[in-house]
């Protein structure tokens, strides 16, 4: 048997959750929370960036194009 097809069959489904959480984040942390041995919990905390140009107590935002 291909011991990458086993791992595969056998990945746990908050596999999927961390990987989600992970691939959203632009800065920030992600923890996962272990109890006896078993997954029980995934912290996300997003941050935002300040932007040297902007004045006090603003924040960049991300750009995002819309397809105009």
């Amino acid at each position: 048997m291909n011991a990458q097809f086993d791992k595969q069959a056998i990945e746990p489904g908050w596999i999927g959750v961390l990987k989600a959480q992970v691939e959203s984040l632009k800065f920030g942390t992600v923890q996962v929370v272990v109890h006896e041995s078993r997954v029980v919990q995934i912290e996300k905390t997003e941050k935002l960036r300040l932007d040297k140009q902007t004045g006090p107590g603003e924040f960049r935002r991300p750009v995002t194009h819309l397809g105009t």
